[in-house]
């Protein structure tokens, strides 16, 4: 993670659902859009409300798996896998079989596993219809921004699957709809003050009715990723003759072109987000990703 903490997760393998369930039959999960994230913050700094940002511990796992077609959602276990799982719990061992020499495990899929095709949609779902049980109806713009009017003021929660930023201009306000999420959701990661970080993104409220984005850490590590010694400064993003190709540069190794594709990728994000200056050469370093050369190395 940005901390330095590692993270780790046991996942599906998805994939193996795509032969039993159509595209049409799985629609994707909605998150909320980057233009809403900045009109809500424009809004909470002007209105200068109280802003707490949420994060739901292992948000997936909250929602019900459903069958399909009458059927459950089956996970294979091989190997110290087994052996994990009977140790969560020892009734298991019973249902262990051999394929081989390789011990083996079939187990009914309960819960939204990370990995299942439709996890995320599930999660959306039960979330969603949690929110509105609470009383927020969904903007029909963007169905991961919810509103709710309370005390003669209007409560925002948007949301990006599990990480939430809820406001109102009464503190207390807030804290209730945390309590409220809580009972259904249990023991919520919280954030409050002037100060957040949010999808990557360093939220500062000032005092003047408005707000600042920074994503210095992100672009240091693209800085890190790109390996090149940076001992100067220039007067634009741009060099001159940004547009123009030169089609006898020669080709980035394997090594090389994938780590531009990567820093191109995190300049994507960080441009739209917190620096437009550089959004004119991102977009055109965008289209050479897949026969990057030299020149373009360059220009990156």
């Amino acid at each position: 993670k940005r901390d330095g903490l590692l993270k780790g997760r046991a996942c599906a393998n998805g994939k193996k659902q795509r032969r039993f369930i159509g595209k049409d039959e799985i629609p994707s999960s909605p998150t909320v859009s980057l233009e809403a994230q900045l009109l809500t913050w424009a809004i909470d700094a002007y209105e200068e409300r109280d802003v707490a940002v949420v994060d739901v511990p292992r948000a997936y796992l909250h929602a019900e798996m459903p069958c399909w077609y009458g059927k459950r959602v089956l996970l294979k276990l091989k190997g110290e896998f087994v052996d994990i799982m009977c140790e969560v719990n020892p009734e298991y061992k019973k249902h262990i079989v051999y394929k081989g020499k390789t011990k083996t495990q079939y187990l009914k899929v309960l819960r939204a596993i990370y990995g299942c095709l439709e996890s995320a949609l599930l999660w959306y779902n039960l979330y969603s219809s949690t929110l509105e049980k609470l009383g927020f109806k969904l903007n029909p713009y963007d169905r991961c921004v919810a509103n709710k009017m309370i005390n003669g003021k209007q409560c925002t929660v948007a949301f990006y699957v599990d990480d939430n930023k809820i406001s109102h201009v009464d503190p207390n306000v807030v804290t209730e709809v945390i309590n409220e999420i809580s009972k259904h959701f249990g023991e919520l990661k919280v954030t409050r003050g002037k100060a957040h970080d949010f999808l990557g993104m360093n939220i500062k409220m000032l005092d003047n009715k408005c707000f600042s984005i920074s994503m210095k850490e992100q672009i240091v590590q693209a800085i890190k990723w790109l390996g090149e010694e940076i001992n100067s400064s220039a007067t634009s993003p741009a060099i001159k003759g940004l547009f123009e190709v030169d089609d006898t540069s020669e080709q980035l190794d394997n090594v090389r072109s994938e780590i531009f594709h990567s820093v191109v990728a995190k300049l994507l994000y960080i441009c739209k987000r917190a620096r437009p200056d550089i959004e004119v050469p991102v977009a055109f370093l965008c289209t050479r990703v897949s026969k990057s050369t030299e020149e373009d190395w360059k220009k990156l």
